[in-house]
């Protein structure tokens, strides 16, 4: 029998449902492999449609959320497999998407790439079999600072599927004048977050070389330059970072509603009580700090009614340490979209005006 459609690119997608359901709910996007399928579609033909998992455990027992991603499954004509935990520590659903991918592998050999929704490096001896049979891999994972970066390299095409969803409109506050201090911030911009939400990073790469690591001024003022431009502001100091995570814990703690608070809203609330007279900070520049610990899982929340405003019910970990959580998301991203810039613990810790050891710190666990 002819190999059907040799002449073409043909692509076999299999998705890990729990790592990308979960993975979809902790940055406030939906779930939807539609746009998944678009992308792909642009590239060649999609010759399978597979998914496995647990949909409970994906879901967190939301009846109502499950339902819906059962109808999303059959509208985009993916075959599911759901397969509960034999145990609390063995997930049963990746060991059948391997096989299933091996198989494929060895039973249609004209299907040249593999599409691979996940986020983790579990699946890195299937891509080295995979490759080792000749076959091109696309990784899909949720966004530049939730996905391994080994993952990331072992891949000859990556997609973030943060990238796949339109960024939330531009909110344009007018704001007061101020005097130009370190604990000033003034930002008539768009509250974007820090993490990046499109794999332009990975189309375009950085604007600029690496910063060369024998000239430590240079770092400094390379690593000021990226954060700058992502913020859309100057990088807070420490003392202004601790106003912030300690305002935003302490009206966090005060919150008594069930429905939480969306995260845009505890951003203005927070600027309000640390604005004075002599010193006025941007509501959307607080807001990109707590987006950022927001990504960093910093709090506990709820679905917002749009996708990078997320629903705020409470912080899972106390203000005390979320200055470490903020600036580890910030080289997260910063490697993530720049992999070829050394963190440089000296430059770095003049940058975010704190320890040199905890940047070194904080680098070596990024490393493991």
């Amino acid at each position: 029998m002819p190999e059907p459609y040799s002449d073409e690119t043909n692509i076999a997608l299999f998705i890990d449902m729990e790592n990308l359901v979960r993975a979809a709910l902790d940055i406030a996007l939906p779930v939807d492999f539609a746009p998944v399928i678009s992308r792909l579609l642009q590239m060649g033909r999609l010759t399978m449609r597979r998914a496995f998992g647990d949909l409970d455990a994906a879901c967190r027992n939301d009846r109502m959320l499950r339902a819906g991603l059962r109808r999303m499954l059959y509208e985009n004509l993916i075959g599911f497999e759901d397969i509960p935990y034999v145990t609390r520590y063995k997930n049963t659903a990746d060991m059948r998407l391997v096989v299933e991918a091996l198989a494929t592998a060895y039973t249609y050999p004209y299907i040249s790439h593999f599409a691979l929704v996940a986020s983790d490096r579990d699946y890195l001896p299937l891509i080295n079999k995979l490759r080792e049979l000749g076959k091109r891999i696309i990784g899909i994972g949720a966004s530049p600072d939730t996905v391994n970066p080994i993952y990331v390299k072992s891949c000859d095409i990556f997609i973030h599927y943060s990238s796949l969803f339109p960024p939330p409109p531009e909110i344009v506050r007018p704001e007061a004048p101020a005097s130009a201090t370190d604990e000033v911030l003034l930002a008539d911009e768009t509250v974007l977050g820090l993490a990046s939400e499109t794999d332009q990073a990975t189309k375009n790469g950085p604007t600029e070389g690496a910063p060369d690591p024998s000239d430590l001024a240079a770092c400094v003022g390379r690593y000021r330059q990226y954060f700058r431009a992502k913020l859309k502001c100057d990088l807070p100091g420490p003392s202004l970072r601790q106003k912030i995570y300690e305002t935003a814990g302490g009206l966090l703690a005060e919150l008594q509603d069930e429905a939480g608070i969306e995260l845009a809203q505890l951003s203005e609330l927070t600027a309000t009580r640390i604005n004075t007279p002599s010193a006025i900070i941007a509501q959307s520049s607080v807001f990109k700090v707590l987006y950022s610990l927001y990504r960093a899982r910093v709090f506990r929340t709820l679905f917002g009614l749009l996708p990078y405003n997320p629903r705020i019910r409470e912080a899972s970990l106390p203000p005390a340490g979320w200055d470490t959580l903020f600036i580890r998301n910030c080289l997260v991203v910063l490697r993530g979209e720049n992999p070829d810039w050394p963190l440089l613990p000296g430059p770095l810790a003049e940058v975010f005006q704190t320890d040199e050891d905890l940047i070194a710190r904080i680098v070596q666990d990024m490393d493991d």
